[in-house]
């Protein structure tokens, strides 16, 4: 508890780094996570995801939707709830698993926004996510638990790593979860 009221109370922007790249030095994974924890949170990107693809990016791309697959909720950036490595997420899809064959396992936040939930199942599966909302969850409909994320923008996804990269520089903690960037880094 010590450490989480440092990092919400007492910390400026400037010391939270200091605090971060002390952690980074000391290779102190656990208060790396989470000081990325508590700053995602902070930040609005509460719920976590895992996105599997092919190639390494830094942010989601509209233009490349369905080139892997054709979205069966419609059009946006689709991502398994929680972090799972890559054979457990292929083991939670409900649709099509075949299509988890992707390379890279990308462990993200996701900020949600005004979100929409309905069961895979309903009528309305490929409709997509109407105007008024940012994202979609898709509950399975024999658990009733969450299985996947559908978002909207590229802001909405942050990277879950505890250190990212810009141009070879590790990225100062008070610069992550930037919602005005679609950078996953940021």
């Amino acid at each position: 508890m010590k450490f989480i009221k440092l990092v919400n109370e007492i910390l400026s922007e400037e010391n939270l780094d200091i605090e971060y790249f002390d952690a980074i030095n000391q290779k102190d994974m656990i208060k790396l996570k989470r000081m990325v924890n508590i700053a995602a949170d902070k930040a609005g990107y509460n719920v976590s995801g895992t996105h599997i693809t092919d190639s390494i990016f830094s942010s989601f791309d509209l233009d490349k939707f369905g080139e892997n697959d054709f979205g069966y909720f419609g059009k946006g950036f689709y991502f398994g709830a929680g972090h799972w490595d890559k054979e457990n997420a292929k083991k939670r899809a409900i649709w099509y698993p075949n299509k988890l064959e992707g390379k890279y396992c990308l462990y993200v936040y996701l900020k949600l926004g005004n979100n929409i939930r309905q069961f895979a199942g309903e009528s309305q599966l490929g409709s997509g996510i109407k105007n008024e909302y940012d994202s979609m969850t898709i509950r399975d409909p024999y658990t009733g638990i969450d299985s996947e994320y559908v978002v909207k923008h590229p802001y909405q996804i942050k990277s879950a790593d505890p250190i990212t990269y810009i141009d070879n520089k590790i990225v100062p903690l008070s610069h992550r979860f930037n919602d005005q960037s679609n950078n996953i880094m940021l």
